[in-house]
């Protein structure tokens, strides 16, 4: 829905969260999806090679998070992007899920990928997993009690797989059961197909996982925003100068008589003697940077 990711584009909350999973998001005619400035697109890993089909989740990742904390994995399905965080918590694995309505082959491929990557997702007992998205699983353990006509005996029996998986996985859902993620658009009837699942070790450092109507935008899926009291290492950019501020004449005074002072010979001999002057000139022009072009505000 392209509204519905203009309106993500701009919205003032973007830039409030590290990460933004998005699932079936709006790609163009190249394979591409739009993305702010401020974000990298984490494509999931066929995407690279396969423009067959559309990518169905991608996750946005923040610029101001050091990319040494982050890596994209090797997850071999179109439908879900996958992310490691790092840092002095330990691990965090993200799977960014898109899981098809008439299948169950993201969660297989999901069970195969952890146990063929533990030694490196899950090494110790500070790694942990998340797993965020459109599941498209209907159950009485998430979805309001009262709505019966999803509780059909396939929908159960697919939402098992997941609930099996997760149980496997000693994972336990984030978002409370019996909030509502989607309005259908005919009917205005409300379900819950997406959803929020983290390992129960790392359950108590959620400290928010709520849908935010207000965000909604033109979408028949509202937000999900979840909070998690984890460190996670940001980039500290080096401090730049305002160059519209510098005192030109002053930096060119300066220049000038630092260069006299060097008295440097117009004949230069070896490459050691050339390199030797270049460094003093580059000296020379960053000092009077520094001294006549003030430090850009933050």
């Amino acid at each position: 829905m392209p509204d519905c990711h203009h309106f993500l584009l701009n919205s003032p909350a973007l830039n409030d969260f590290d990460l933004i999973l998005l699932q079936e998001p709006c790609i163009n005619n190249l394979g591409l999806t739009r993305a702010s400035s401020r974000h990298y697109v984490a494509y999931p890993h066929p995407h690279a090679s396969d423009r067959s089909k559309p990518a169905r989740a991608v996750t946005f990742i923040n610029k101001a998070l050091d990319t040494n904390s982050w890596e994209k994995l090797p997850f071999p399905s179109l439908d879900v992007s996958a992310v490691l965080m790092k840092g002095d918590f330990g691990r965090l694995t993200i799977f960014n899920i898109y899981n098809d309505c008439n299948n169950s082959e993201t969660l297989h491929l999901i069970r195969s990928f952890i146990h063929d990557h533990a030694d490196y997702i899950l090494p110790d007992d500070r790694s942990y997993l998340l797993w965020a998205g459109d599941f498209n699983r209907h159950h009485p353990d998430w979805d309001d009690l009262t709505s019966h006509h999803l509780f059909t005996p396939d929908n159960t029996r697919d939402a098992e797989i997941l609930l099996t998986l997760a149980s496997d996985h000693d994972m336990e859902m984030a978002l409370p059961p019996n909030i509502p993620t989607l309005q259908h658009i005919s009917t205005g009837r409300w379900s819950r197909p997406d959803n929020v699942w983290i390992s129960s070790s790392l359950r108590d450092a959620v400290t928010l996982c709520n849908t935010d109507p207000a965000n909604r935008g033109f979408s028949d899926h509202l937000p999900i925003c979840t909070t998690i009291d984890i460190p996670i290492d940001v980039y500290d950019p080096p401090p730049t100068r305002n160059a519209r501020l510098a005192d030109w004449d002053k930096i060119r005074s300066y220049i000038t008589e630092q260069l006299e002072k060097e008295e440097i010979p117009e004949e230069i001999g070896t490459q050691e003697e050339l390199t030797a002057i270049v460094d003093k000139i580059t000296q020379i022009v960053q000092d009077a940077c520094k001294a006549h072009i003030p430090l850009a505000k933050a």
